[in-house]
């Protein structure tokens, strides 16, 4: 699918993952669970507004960008729609897994490129830490056959 993604380095659970194979014969069935897990981890990034993993949070709205919002709306960084937020969707295969989102202005929060207007928001910034390890404890748990 075209759109902004984020994916993971699963190289720290290589060994786990072999013994997965061994054991069922069919690892591509537990990384849709992973995938799903990855996907909470880029909602709390939006959740705590990029404060994970020791990052700082996100700057903060710009005083004229407050006061376009609709007054029932929260000062949420980007979730005043929740366009955005409500677009992020896991995917997987047999040996990947990915939150992606396929809106088109996605890439102006994320994108490492010189900025002048819009402030560097990474939601795909993700504590890659808790995920290893959340991903770790669904691989433990299809592996002692809780899941």
């Amino acid at each position: 699918m075209a759109g902004q993604t984020c994916t993971a380095d699963f190289s720290d659970l290589d060994g786990l993952l072999k013994d997965l194979e061994l054991a069922t014969h069919d690892v591509a069935r537990v990384m849709p669970i992973i995938a799903e897990a990855m996907v909470s981890q880029v909602l709390e990034v939006f959740d705590k507004e990029g404060a994970v993993g020791g990052a700082p949070q996100w700057p903060d709205l710009a005083a004229s960008t407050k006061r376009r919002r609709r007054a029932s709306t929260t000062h949420k960084i980007l979730q005043d729609t929740t366009n955005l937020i409500g677009s992020i969707t896991p995917d997987s295969g047999d040996r990947f897994v990915e939150a992606f989102t396929g809106v088109p202005y996605a890439v102006y929060h994320i994108s490492k490129a010189p900025r002048r207007v819009i402030p560097l928001r990474d939601f795909f910034a993700i504590d890659q830490d808790e995920f290893a390890a959340e991903a770790a404890d669904i691989i433990v748990a299809v592996l002692m056959g809780r899941i």
